[in-house]
Formats: C-alpha cells, sequence, structure tokens
C-alpha cells in the first residue's frame, strides 16, 4: 500500500484526481474523501460502494467520488461490527473485480489524516491495507497532509509493508525546468510561471 504525504495547498488532491480522471473507467479507483465528522467515514466509504447488508452493486460505483453522506447515524459503531462487515464487502468487491478484470481493485483515501480523530480507524485501515496489498488483492492509498497521520502509522508493524511518497511544492525553476523540456521557450515559461505564481 502507499502512503502520499505532503503539505497543505501542494496539489496532493489535484494530482491524484488528475491520475483517476487519465485512466479508463474500469480501472477499479474508489476514491473517497474523508470530510467530516471522520467518523462517519465507515459510513461514506459503505454508500461508495452502495453497501448494505447482504446487498451490493460494486460495479456500479467505480470512480465514484463520495464526498458526503446521507445516512443518518450520530455515533460511529463502538463494537467495530459495522468495520468488520464493511471490511469484508471490501473483500468481496475487490475479489469480483479482480475475476472480471484480472486485476486489482485500488481504494483512495484522501485526507486520511482526519481519522486519527476516530480511535483505532486509521491503524485498523492500515493493518487492512496491508492484508490487501499481501494477498494483491487491493491497493489502498492514503492521502495525509503535513504527515499528521504519518507518525501513528509509523508505528506498527504493518508500516513495514507502505510505499511513503513525499509530495512538496515545486519552485519555480523547476516549473521553469518543466516547462522548458515540455517545448515552451525558457522566456515564455518564465512569464507563465510568474504570471500564475506571483
Amino acid at each position: 500500500y502507499e502512503i502520499l504525504v505532503g503539505g497543505h495547498d501542494v496539489g496532493k488532491t489535484t494530482a491524484v484526481l488528475a491520475a483517476i480522471e487519465s485512466l479508463p473507467s474500469t480501472s477499479g479507483i474508489c476514491y473517497i474523501d474523508v470530510q467530516n465528522p471522520p467518523w462517519r467515514f465507515t459510513q461514506d466509504l459503505a454508500e461508495l460502494i452502495k453497501f448494505r447488508e447482504h446487498v451490493m452493486d460494486f460495479t456500479a460505483s467505480i470512480r465514484r467520488k463520495a464526498s458526503s453522506t446521507t445516512l443518518d447515524e450520530s455515533t460511529p459503531s463502538s463494537d467495530g461490527t459495522a468495520w468488520l462487515r464493511l471490511q469484508n464487502a471490501l473483500v468481496r468487491a475487490a475479489s469480483i473485480y479482480k475475476s472480471r478484470y484480472n486485476s486489482t481493485m485500488s481504494l483512495v483515501i484522501d485526507s486520511a489524516d482526519l481519522l486519527i480523530q476516530v480511535p483505532g480507524i486509521l491503524i485498523a485501515l492500515q493493518y487492512f491495507a496491508k492484508n490487501m496489498a499481501d494477498k494483491r488483492l487491493m491497493k489502498i492509498v492514503f492521502v495525509l497532509s503535513d504527515g499528521a497521520g504519518l507518525y501513528p502509522m509509523s508505528q506498527v508493524s504493518a508500516f513495514s509493508r507502505a510505499s511513503v511518497y513525499e509530495i512538496g511544492d515545486v519552485s519555480d525553476l523547476e516549473a521553469i525546468d518543466y516547462l522548458v523540456q515540455h517545448n515552451i521557450s525558457r522566456e515564455q515559461a518564465a512569464v507563465a510561471v510568474k504570471t500564475l505564481t506571483g
């Protein structure tokens, strides 16, 4: 599994969404942006994959961005059974996807650092991600801001299977060099960067 970490407003979400949009519709990407209150994450994720007890329609929800939910639940499940049922549904969805497309499904969890407010869920997701990586059934990508969730994730054994990528700001010179490499004159690139970044 992967962890993308970077400061606020460096373009993590923009880069992730652009990458998802560039893929074919059958790429098996499920994207969820953790919203406040973060304890609703399991309900939002259940809605993303259209999970209901014993009923699920995964293929209709591939590539759907979940940013809110209409489920009415005021507190998280205290015994974890909702997460266990949802975890089983995710495994079934990944198995169905793999048998249909001979590829692994991916789950991208944006703003995952907000989940540190929900006791145990980030670490549970991390162990689930490791298990799915070991089985080559699903790839899970955590997108974190400023490393807030990275420290607690680094303290458990499942971290040994994570690939961590830091996304940082691009300097003006790096931006100009990039544009020059893509057939823009250095002068035009300098004007464009100055105009865009101030």
